[in-house]
């Protein structure tokens, strides 16, 4: 079957929003009154091949009333533990910015 380039960057950039909705939808849980997911993937194109969503790396900026009592590490075992798996799809860096 023949697919012209048009049709497969637009495959591509579908998969990459589905992704990104997934990764916003998942992290709801944890009840942020600030969430902002930013796809960096792109600053890395010659980094890293693994995976086949197409977004491997992402900025999170998030904020949780659910954090008042926790470390910085607990949140980001947190995140990482809503996060799991989607991270077994080859989600390879996340930069987490706690607000």
């Amino acid at each position: 079957m023949y697919y012209n380039a048009k049709y497969i960057l637009l495959q591509n950039i579908i998969h990459i929003m589905i992704t990104l909705l997934a990764i916003e939808t998942a992290l709801r849980a944890l009840n942020p009154t600030v969430l902002k997911v930013e796809d960096h993937s792109y600053k890395h194109a010659n980094h890293y091949k693994g995976g086949d969503i197409g977004v491997t790396h992402i900025k999170i900026s998030i904020r949780s009333d659910n954090f008042s009592t926790l470390t910085k590490i607990q949140i980001h075992q947190k995140i990482y533990q809503t996060l799991g798996d989607i991270l077994k799809k080859g989600l390879h860096a996340i930069q987490i910015d706690v607000l």
